[in-house]
């Protein structure tokens, strides 16, 4: 296991659909990509980080905190759920 820094690209991370800070009601439906975007959307408010890295750019000291997740090369963010659904978002 590394602790280093790694630039990764965005196709190679997932939100964690097992995130304990998703509300239990919905942490027991079937969850996806897209359901957890749609949730941050309406209910935890990305829109003002979306702008914020839209016009400040990525803030590298907040970086995103990744696992691997078996398949290679492709990771799953632990910590940072909320920037990684802004990334996806703004390039769309």
């Amino acid at each position: 296991m590394s602790n280093n820094m790694q630039f990764i690209l965005l196709d190679n991370l997932s939100l964690d659909l097992e995130n304990p800070r998703l509300p239990m009601s919905f942490r027991k439906e079937v969850r996806s990509k897209e359901s957890i975007i749609n949730w941050l959307l309406e209910d935890a408010s990305i829109i003002e980080l979306m702008l914020a890295i839209g016009e400040n750019d990525f803030f590298i000291g907040e970086a995103l905190l990744a696992i691997e997740s078996g398949e290679e090369g492709k990771y799953i963010i632990v910590e940072g759920n909320r920037r990684l659904a802004s990334l996806f978002l703004l390039n769309i």
